[in-house]
């Protein structure tokens, strides 16, 4: 998360406007390089070029982070390979991000009641920004997605 922060530091007093393509690939490549290891999982990044103001940017970062570390930490048990794709678009008026991974899945009473500290947090995160988030497991297949939409434009 330093590299995240030194990314994200205001320039001569100025509020930084970060491009949403690199901050969120870059993010992925740290993460990949720092969480990943030797392990036989695969992380994936594709986001579309949006300018985001600085503090939305570190909202979206720490979203990012926590979504993915949880998707490491437990959906590949026991050195089971798999992925993790991120992805970041504009929908209409809004701005979504997705993580998606496709290992054992989350339970469907733990992405309702969302109780975890990790999704408490992703919670809050995505209300600074006025979005919407939710956790479900994949219709069918293996695996988690987590889903984040919030406006373009933000709420005065």
């Amino acid at each position: 998360m330093t590299r995240v922060q030194e990314r994200l530091q205001r320039l001569d007093g100025i509020e930084a406007i970060v491009q949403s393509d690199a901050f969120v690939r870059e993010l992925c490549d740290d993460l990949r390089a720092s969480l990943i290891g030797q392990r036989p999982v695969r992380l994936d990044a594709e986001a579309e070029r949006h300018a985001l103001p600085q503090d939305r940017a570190v909202a979206i970062g720490l979203i990012i982070n926590e979504l993915v570390t949880n998707a490491l930490k437990y959906a590949f048990p026991d050195e089971r390979s798999g992925s993790v794709q991120v992805k970041f678009w504009r929908e209409n008026e809004n701005l979504c991000l997705e993580v998606r991974d496709n290992g054992v899945g989350i339970l469907p009473e733990r992405s309702s009641k969302g109780t975890g500290l990790g999704q408490r947090l992703v919670r809050s995160f995505a209300s600074q920004i006025d979005g919407t988030f939710t956790i479900r497991p994949d219709d069918g297949e293996p695996g988690t997605i987590a889903h984040i939409c919030f406006p373009i434009e933000a709420r005065s």
